[in-house]
């Protein structure tokens, strides 16, 4: 009897669609290990916890150079960032472009504060603010970069 259990499971195991991404329920990590030390040269200036987030600043020596505020926060949306494939038809619907890091989708505004680039991954919510942005190229790969460094490390199965 148990054989046949374990060979049922096995079966529904194996046909689950290879590649998608889910994330798992887990406890959000310890949000200041999400911030790479440097990203594109930029060192971390400081990392604040105010409430239960976490904000961190990149910035050049050059006064129009690019740099960027990059926030972790705990995810208020839950179940949203749990499914790539939801969270990109949820982002689909805003009418915002929608650029995808490594499968995972996320949103891009232009504002006047910058270019913001935002996702829900798992119990995380994560924001990267490009300032002195072009909203475009530039913006998109420092952004980008970030998210490269910061997204392994959002509990998050696949």
């Amino acid at each position: 009897m148990r054989r046949r259990i374990l060979l049922v499971l096995s079966a529904t195991l194996l046909a689950a669609p290879a590649g998608a991404q889910v994330c798992t329920r887990t406890p959000p990590p310890f949000l200041p290990g999400l911030f790479p030390e440097t990203v594109r040269g930029l060192p971390l200036e400081f990392s604040s916890a105010p409430g239960m987030g976490c904000m961190a600043m990149y910035r050049s020596g050059a006064p129009a150079g690019l740099w960027a505020l990059v926030s972790a926060d705990a995810n208020p949306s839950l179940p949203l960032g749990e499914s790539a494939t939801d969270l990109q038809k949820h982002y689909e619907g805003t009418g915002k472009p929608v650029i995808t890091v490594d499968g995972w989708p996320v949103v891009v505004s232009y504002l006047p504060k910058g270019d913001e680039f935002l996702t829900l991954r798992g119990s995380i919510m994560l924001s990267v603010l490009v300032k002195n942005g072009d909203q475009g190229e530039r913006s998109q790969e420092m952004a980008t970069s970030f998210l490269r460094a910061m997204l392994p490390k959002v509990p998050c199965g696949s």
